[in-house]
């Protein structure tokens, strides 16, 4: 079996290898500890990794990152996608904070799911590790 070293964890958080422990390449995916990067199975993800293990969030970008109007009781599903700082990007719309800012126009749930729930406006917002999206402003 191949492996690299690194902190990694499968997907139920059982340490795969720590420090300078070896951590097996042939799960599905594989789970950097400290950061919550998925990793697909691939060598070349692997490696990148391993050779940047500063890896850090610098944006986030939500799509659509316009909407407009949101009728009182419709859904619109956002996405977030992260930007690293090896130029890399992965969709993190379930590790992102999602949040509206007048809960009484729109909610938004963890997965990133806006419903309509009033009349007025909002912004919704996706951040993490202290890195926040644009606002994307809309009406109901």
């Amino acid at each position: 079996m191949e492996t690299k070293n690194g902190i990694y964890t499968d997907n139920e958080g059982v340490v795969l290898g720590e420090n300078d422990k070896e951590a097996p390449m042939d799960d599905n995916k594989i789970v950097r500890k400290d950061t919550d990067v998925v990793l697909e199975k691939t060598n070349a993800d692997i490696v990148r990794e391993m050779n940047n293990p500063a890896l850090m969030l610098s944006s986030i970008t939500v799509t659509p990152s316009t909407l407009g109007k949101l009728a009182v009781g419709a859904t619109q599903q956002f996405k977030a996608m992260g930007a690293y700082s090896d130029k890399s990007t992965a969709d993190i719309t379930s590790k992102v904070n999602w949040n509206s800012s007048n809960k009484a126009v729109d909610t938004i749930s963890a997965s990133g799911l806006a419903t309509g729930v009033g009349i007025g406006s909002t912004n919704i917002t996706a951040s993490m590790s202290g890195i926040s999206s644009p606002l994307i402003n809309f009406r109901t």
